[in-house]
């Protein structure tokens, strides 16, 4: 092939293929001026954290500044203040009339540079309008593959809200926040944020080409309920190599998220400076958060506080006292910090579990964190409603925030078509649906009459948000469902003023519609049952409230204190009245009584088990603590003592019957909270033992496993079960330690496997002493020896390293490499055939710095493969994975160029085609003056990029950037061509012409780029 003649197949089209499939627009969440108070929405601790992790990136000096002594309580009210970031800085949008440029890096991520201004006018004036309504999709289909993250698509999903989603369409009407993005699908975000494109002039426009799409939303105004908001225009450039551009042609609003995200919590996204650049954001994307004013930093207010309390509550309610608002058009909002309940959706979007407690500086209780804002917001009566949040007085929308600990995020399957729904929900998809009848619970909820169906209207709402309802309290652990009377929801609404299951609740509202019974069976259907159960489920709950003043203010005032300390007791009363007393609010401030088996554990029957109770901080003399259990279920000492100096004692356990029982602890000395747990107590035989990790791995013979294999007892309510003998076995001569094993606190054991001396399956069993049917089975598999190979044996696959006079020590980025060792793969030999190029071949990967590079041919004792075009740095770290296991990482020295001529290991003579005809030295000898294409590696950067991997381009073709010369017996030539050879991956190509006086016989030909010389190979010419 010539550079005269590259193949010309055309693979893209020159045209914007619009596949109009449009997205349904569900109903729009009222918005916050409507009377709702609550800031609270699913997964709102992706959105707290990272603002937390950019606020500390962006004034990191701030945050590790010496802060003063903490602030003394005053009573039950803890204070802190606002040093040490508490407060999180503003960050003005500074990106508007710039473009944003993104480069697609190797680790999946991207580096970043700002740019003046340099829009796609042709993108605005030639682009096919996208017919968005607010709160909409588009599907857009591609004419290339457009890398993103580790996957190609063909299409995309344009969003009337500022972004492109890929996979799937994101048209819900929930905040536009970091949350959404990082949770949702795979997305591009120039401008997230509420866009309403259904406004007259509005205009979200297509462009597509060959090798990029453009998408502008051209004067598409922010949402607003009255009138139209302020308009943007915003580019999105997406090329068909992966990179980005973002332009930004006129920007006006005061908060965003911008960024690139792999989507569905696949990483934490970079925390970056859009208008300073970037070098590298990691595979969790990078984004920018914008707002206008200073907001709280939750996670280190959470700091703050524990720095001079225990980690003895499950609510931290902050108050201010500074006017800080807790943002527009909201009163309050929560963020869940931790939860291991099972059944009551998805507290993180997509996750029920969770644990971002350490964060906050709670190490095993925190639950939930509570922003009530300003005080000042609160009257001095509790009950006093608010017109301002609807019918909310104070303890109500306390409820509310402290009730999003657990809900509401329920969905359920809908009896009339089988499928899973989320029409029990309202606002945010975090609150009840205006038309649920809720009992009048506080998670916005009404009472809802039905007169009947002869009636007109048939429903009213009678009341509203005055306790936590029936189903609230399924959700909470505090009933169970049997004991949850069924309720129903009313479709189909007429006559109501405002249909829309998003409003604030109403008393008195009239309506009709259709009814459907939606007993809490429908909700377990679709999330599964409550675990842990209300049998064992905690009751009782510790919050600490909390003002925020201002650094270095004095006391605050008597006055101010009375009103919290006001609030603080009546929510006790309030709380214990709304869930009927099914739990108990306690709200002093307290030092920790921990029980290892709060807040509910697992006893063994007619067995004896080990607990403890501990304390903080080890005190100067002893400290008696009164050990009662209510039920009898359970044998406990009367008393246990914490001796001086030390923190912790522990006591024996006696399963006496089977049943639950409450365990209580109580400190004989002041201060210390009476700690409960929930112990049930239940035969060995009704148990469970399983494989937690560590099962199905691979490795080698007589070589342990990489990972150690993890199990854990439990029952039916996920309870651990400590102080369980579990005996071991393991096939085929294999070694387990420990061979008998007993499990810790949270009931689990962790188990080294080390495989026999044959290659093939194992299985390690592992059985309760007390019950050997309760049983678990982990498998391994001895594939082979462990991949091995050393510095010298990592080559250039054109060169080999042959050559004393060339310089090719370094790995030349996206050139071909091969590496020589043992090992290297467990199947006999395994090829690539076809492009792109796989990451893994036979069960093999060659990992470059953690990454999977493309692989052309690997055997026991070969691998070929293709060094990342995006490769950077003096120094790359190899691994080879195989079934068998990892080898050790091998450290190689990279370079910018690693010029390697492809040669006949035989003969010596160079892999080279004769333009002429096609043939090869191999045909016949060169002749003077004729044109000849040499096959090379490693020779430098190319433009047009081409990605790590894939075939390199037919119809523009990617050239080097860096000149080549051709080296004919020390003649230096200049080629008509040096750049990638067409439709391969990692092969260049060099075109040059022979001297016409080149005398017959033998030659030497090398190539130099960059100062540096590849091997040389040998070529034959004949007389004219």
């Amino acid at each position: 092939m010539t550079i005269g003649s590259p193949t010309t197949m055309l693979r893209f089209l020159v045209a914007a293929i619009l596949a109009v499939a449009a997205i349904p627009n569900p109903v729009r969440a009222a918005s916050p001026d409507s009377g709702s108070p609550s800031g609270t929405y699913r997964g709102r601790i992706l959105t707290e954290r990272f603002q937390h992790r950019q606020a500390l990136a962006h004034a990191p000096a701030a945050l590790t500044a010496e802060r003063p002594a903490p602030r003394q309580d005053q009573g039950n009210i803890a204070i802190i203040d606002t040093s040490g970031g508490v407060l999180a800085p503003q960050n003005f949008e500074d990106i508007d009339g710039r473009t944003l440029r993104f480069t697609r890096r190797q680790n999946g991520g991207f580096s970043g540079v700002s740019e003046p201004l340099a829009a796609v006018e042709e993108a605005r004036t030639l682009g096919v309008v996208l017919p968005l309504d607010d709160d909409d999709a588009e599907r857009l289909d591609l004419p290339f593959a457009f890398p993103f993250f580790g996957q190609s698509y063909a299409a995309m999903y344009v969003g009337s809200d500022g972004h492109i989603t890929f996979g799937e369409a994101d048209s819900r009407t929930s905040a536009r926040s970091l949350a959404r993005a990082i949770s949702g699908p795979p997305r591009i975000a120039p401008v997230f944020v509420d866009l309403d494109p259904s406004r007259p002039s509005a205009r979200v426009r297509a462009y597509v080409v060959e090798d990029r799409a453009i998408i502008t939303w051209d004067g598409v105004p922010l949402y607003s309920s009255s009138g139209t908001g302020a308009r943007q225009i915003v580019q999105a450039e997406l090329h068909a190599n992966g990179d980005l551009a973002f332009h930004y042609i006129a920007l006006n609003l005061s908060s965003a998220v911008v960024g690139a995200f792999p989507g569905g919590l696949a990483g934490e996204p970079a925390a970056v400076d859009l208008s300073q650049g970037f070098s590298s954001s990691g595979p969790g994307g990078f984004a920018e958060t914008f707002q206008l004013s200073q907001e709280l930093d939750t996670f280190a207010a959470g700091q703050s506080f524990f720095r001079n309390h225990d980690d003895a509550y499950d609510f931290l309610v902050l108050f201010n006292d500074i006017g800080l608002s807790t943002g527009p058009g909201t009163f309050a909002y929560e963020i869940n910090v931790r939860n291991d309940v099972h059944g009551i959706g998805d507290l993180l979007v997509d996750d029920p579990i969770f644990d971002f407690g350490a964060d906050f500086g709670s190490h095993r209780r925190l639950a939930s964190f509570v922003n009530m804002g300003p005080l000042t917001n609160y009257p001095s009566d509790p009950q006093t409603v608010m017109p301002l949040i609807g019918e909310n007085n104070t303890l109500s929308l306390l409820g509310q925030e402290t009730g999003h600990r657990w809900g509401v995020y329920v969905d359920f399957i809908d009896p009339a078509t089988g499928l899973r729904s989320s029409n029990l929900l309202g606002r945010q998809e975090a609150h009840w649906n205006f038309f649920f009848n809720s009992n009048a619970s506080v998670m916005e909820g009404n009472r809802i009459v039905d007169h009947g169906a002869a009636a007109n209207p048939r429903f009213e709402t009678v009341e509203t948000v005055s306790r936590f309802g029936e189903y609230d309290q399924y959700i909470m652990g505090l009933r169970s469902a049997q004991d949850t009377p069924p309720s129903f929801l009313v479709e189909q609404v007429t006559g109501a003023g405002f249909p829309n299951r998003s409003r604030a609740p109403q008393t008195g509202v009239p309506f009709n519609g259709v009814r459907k019974d939606v007993p809490v069976d429908l909700i377990i259907a679709a999330e599964g049952p409550r675990l842990p159960d209300h049998t064992v489920a905690q009751r009782e709950f510790r919050y600490a409230f909390v003002l925020l003043v201002d650094e270095g203010s004095g006391e605050v005032s008597a006055a101010k204190i009375a009103k919290l300390e006001r609030i603080r007791q009546e929510w006790e009363t309030f709380f214990d009245q709304a869930v009927e007393n099914r739990a108990e609010a306690h709200t002093e401030l307290v030092s920790s009584l921990d029980l290892s088996v709060w807040p509910a554990a697992g006893v063994p029957l007619g067995t004896a088990g080990q607990a403890s109770v501990s304390i903080a901080r080890p005190r100067a003399d002893d400290l008696q603590v009164s050990l009662a259990a209510s039920n009898a279920k359970i044998g406990i000492p009367g008393s246990v003592t914490i001796p001086a100096g030390e923190t912790l004692a522990n006591f024996a356990v006696q399963g006496l019957a089977s049943g639950v029982d409450v365990l209580k602890a109580t400190a004989a000395a002041a201060g210390y909270e009476q700690a409960a747990a929930r112990l049930q107590v239940l035969a060995p035989a009704a148990l469970t033992l399983s494989v937690v990790s560590g099962d199905a791995q691979s490795g080698s013979p007589r070589e342990a496993l990489p990972e150690p294999v993890a199990l854990r007892v439990t029952d039916g309510n996920l309870l651990p079960y400590a102080g369980i003998a579990v005996t071991i076995e393991a096939s085929g001569g294999a070694q387990v330690s420990p061979a008998q094993a007993v499990t810790d606190r949270d009931g689990r054991i962790e188990l080294l496997w080390t495989l026999g001396a044959d290659l093939g399956a194992y299985t390690l069993t592992a059985r309760l002493a007390d019950a050997p049917a309760v049983n678990a089975v982990a498998t391994a598999d001895a594939a082979g020896v462990r991949p091995s190979f050393s510095r010298a044996s990592v080559v250039s696959a054109a060169s080999f390293h042959t050559d004393p006079e060339a310089d090719d020590e370094a790995l030349g980025p996206g050139g071909l490499a091969s590496i020589f060792g043992s090992g290297l793969s467990v199947a006999e030999s395994a090829q690539a055939v076809s492009l792109p190029l796989p990451r893994e071949l036979a069960g093999v990967q060659v990992r470059v710095n953690g990454v999977a590079a493309p692989l052309l041919f690997v055997s026991p004792g070969q691998i070929n493969f293709q060094i990342p075009f995006e490769l950077s740095g003096s120094i790359a770290h190899l691994v080879v994975h195989t079934p068998a296991g990892d080898s050790e990482t091998v450290n190689i020295p990279v370079a910018t160029v690693q010029p390697g001529l492809f040669f006949d290991g035989g003969t010596g003579l160079g892999a080279i085609v004769y333009s002429a005809d096609g043939l090869s030295p191999w045909n016949r000898p060169a002749r003077a003056g004729e044109y000849l294409a040499l096959y090379a590696s490693g020779l430098g950067p190319v433009q047009p990029r081409t990605e790590t991997g894939e075939a390199a381009p037919s119809l523009i073709l990617s050239q080097n950037e860096l000149p080549v010369a051709v080296l004919i017996d020390g003649l230096r030539l200049d080629p008509v061509y040096a750049g990638l050879a067409p439709s391969f991956a990692g092969l260049w190509q060099v075109n040059v012409q022979l001297p016409a006086d080149l005398p017959p016989g033998e030659h030497h030909i090398a190539l130099e780029v960059d100062g540096r010389r590849s091997n040389a190979v040998l070529l034959l010419t004949a007389a004219p």
